[in-house]
Parts: structure tokens; sequence; C-alpha cells
């Protein structure tokens, strides 16, 4: 596989409320937007010539405002659908408190796979998996690719060949890029 460039979309106003997103928007805020400069200048600083790279991002706004911010400036951006963020079903708009407060026993599960699965309505693990899948076999060349936090994990996870049991604990901050480039990841930071 060729180099792969990973990143999660700038903070948004939900992000610091601590509530689900899923497939609904959120803005970015002020720190969310500064991420992506610092981002772009991140980006910039690691390579010069961007000739051969494609840009993919979320259709969602999140992702496509910081891809805006932090990727037009090196090139055209393409919206990639499969890069979107789990569907989360009757949980998103909700705050993680509400959640617990609805749904007890979600507060009981520690492991975030078991939690995102345990979502009423919610998109099945195994559609994040095929699709991370199909978004890598698509990609013919290096690539930088502007996706989601729970989705980055599973995406990241495809292309290093991890079983499922090792995602948890793959982190999914904002303001970073994976670089993934012969079977390794390395965390590039501001």
């Amino acid at each position: 596989m060729t180099e792969l460039l990973i990143l999660r979309h700038g903070e948004t106003f939900w992000n610091r409320e601590r509530r689900m997103q899923g497939r609904q928007d959120s803005a970015l805020t002020p720190v969310g937007k500064a991420q992506a400069v610092a981002i772009h200048r991140l980006l910039q600083a690691n390579r010069r010539d961007w000739r051969g790279w494609r840009f993919l991002s979320s259709p969602l706004g999140r992702a496509l405002d910081t891809a805006e911010i932090a990727l037009a400036p090196l090139g055209p951006v393409e919206v990639e659908p499969d890069l979107r963020e789990i569907g989360m079903g009757a949980w998103e708009g909700l705050t993680l408190e509400e959640i617990a407060h609805r749904w007890p026993a979600s507060a009981t599960l520690s492991n975030p796979l078991a939690w995102y699965a345990a979502a009423p309505g919610g998109e099945p693990l195994a559609h994040l998996r095929a699709r991370a899948e199909a978004v890598l076999a698509r990609l013919d060349g290096p690539a930088v690719l502007v996706t989601h936090g729970f989705f980055s994990r599973y995406l990241r996870g495809a292309a290093l060949g991890l079983a499922e049991e090792e995602l948890p604990y793959l982190e999914d901050r904002q303001g970073v890029v994976w670089r993934i480039q012969a079977g390794r990841m390395e965390t590039l930071t501001a």
C-alpha cells in the first residue's frame, strides 16, 4: 500500500458538549478551525510536492470544513461518502449523560466497540469494516483522508491489517495526522 495520511475533523461544538454526532453535524469551533490550520502547516512542513496525491473527505460538514482549511490549498478535495462517521441511530444528537440516563446498560460498557454497537438503530460494526476496506481498495496512489474519530479507527485498522479487538486501543484525537506506510503507523503532531 502506498502512503496514507489520515486525519480526524477539527473540534466541533458538539464534541465540546460531549454530544454524539454520528451522521448529524455540528460546526467547527474556533479551536477546530485552528486545528485545521495547524494540520495544513504540518502537512506543508512534511512534504512540499503533492503531485500525484489525492485529497478525500467525508461528505459531512465538519470534515469538509476541515478539508477546506487544511487541504484545499494543496489540491482539489474529492468527497468520498464511505469516509462518513458511524451511524449512531437513536443516540445521535444526545450527550453521553443523556445516553447513560436513557440506556443505563450503555454506561457499563467500557469497550468503545461494544458501546457503539449498542446504539439502537445504529450502523453495524461489520459495515464500518466493509466501508474502510472499500475506501482503501479504491485508492490507486498516495492520499490524504479526512474522516471522523470512530471511523478512523476502522480505516487505520484495515490499512494495518489489525484485528477488531485491537481497534479500541487506537487513539482518535483531533489535531494530529496518522501516517501509514509500509505496514507501519506514526502520529504526526503540530
